[in-house]
């Protein structure tokens, strides 16, 4: 990878080296990735909810999901949040209030404080590996 003189070459050696561990690795369980598609239509969602339908405790579906995903599931909800937020607010097509409402945010109030930028940088990688599902 010190070969490799730009940025993007080295982003794209990464993603390569990530794409054939992941192709070897194990499949998440099924419970797993209903969970996961679940929170990504609705991150609104109750984790014990989620762990209720697929018949685990919520323990051991946060445990699997995180071990699976990357994250709990308390987690990825912020980060599908987040990045309907994002989506809505680069459209510019409704009010702040409204696009805390149609991301599954309580209120504006608590969509404000998602948005600060100390919060960013720890959503950022996360976003790129999301849609392998």
């Amino acid at each position: 990878m010190s070969a490799e003189p730009s940025r993007v070459g080295k982003v794209a050696l990464v993603q390569a080296a990530l794409a054939r561990r992941v192709g070897r690795g194990l499949h998440p369980a099924p419970e797993v990735i209903w969970a996961y598609q679940t929170l990504c239509r609705e991150p609104s969602v109750r984790v014990a909810d989620l762990a209720a339908e697929v018949g685990w405790s919520r323990t051991r579906l946060a445990s699997r999901f995180s071990a699976q995903v990357g994250l709990s599931p308390k987690r990825f909800s912020e980060v599908v949040r987040f990045e309907r937020a994002c989506t809505l607010l680069a459209a510019g097509a409704c009010s702040l209030a409204e696009v805390a409402v149609r991301a599954g945010h309580y209120d504006q109030a608590h969509l404000t404080l998602i948005l600060q930028p100390d919060r960013w940088a720890a959503w950022e990688g996360v976003c790129c590996f999301r849609d392998g599902w």
